[in-house]
Order: structure tokens, then C-alpha cells, then sequence
């Protein structure tokens, strides 16, 4: 049953949404982890090998999201500290 994958993918995907919108938007990152940031975008990319190394695309199109949507957080993080 690939739906349970793809709606899975999609809940993971946008749990970030919020907390970069409100970076940009309020434009400070205090409070925002850079520890955390960088495990996500770390433990975005091994997921991203994985899903290319198992053909999985509900994984590799979930993680490449996850990996675009850390590095705009660690941008801003870096930007807004």
C-alpha cells in the first residue's frame, strides 16, 4: 500500500513549514537549535541515499523536502542569530 507511504511523506515534509515561516517572517532564530537544524539536514541526506539505494520514492521525495526545507532553517539560523 504505497498511499500510507505517500501520505506519511507528506505529514513528515511539512512539519518544518511552520517554524521557517516564522523565521522569515519574524526574522530571529534565538531560540531555534542549530544542533538540531544540522542533525536534520544530516539525517535528511543519509535518508535521501537510502531512498535512491532501495528505489523507495515516498522516502527519497520525503527527505529531499526535509534536506531543502533544513538548509533554508540553517540559513536563516545563521543569518538571523
Amino acid at each position: 500500500m504505497d498511499i500510507f507511504g505517500w501520505i506519511g511523506a507528506v505529514l513528515v515534509s511539512i512539519q518544518f513549514l511552520p517554524q521557517v515561516i516564522k523565521l522569515a517572517k519574524t526574522k530571529k532564530a534565538n531560540d531555534l537549535s542549530l544542533g538540531m537544524v544540522v542533525l536534520v539536514c544530516v539525517g535528511a541526506f543519509f535518508w535521501i541515499l537510502h531512498g535512491i539505494l532501495v528505489s523507495d520514492l515516498p522516502v527519497l521525495a520525503t527527505n529531499i523536502f526535509i534536506f531543502i526545507v533544513g538548509i533554508l532553517m540553517l540559513f536563516f539560523k545563521l543569518k538571523y542569530k
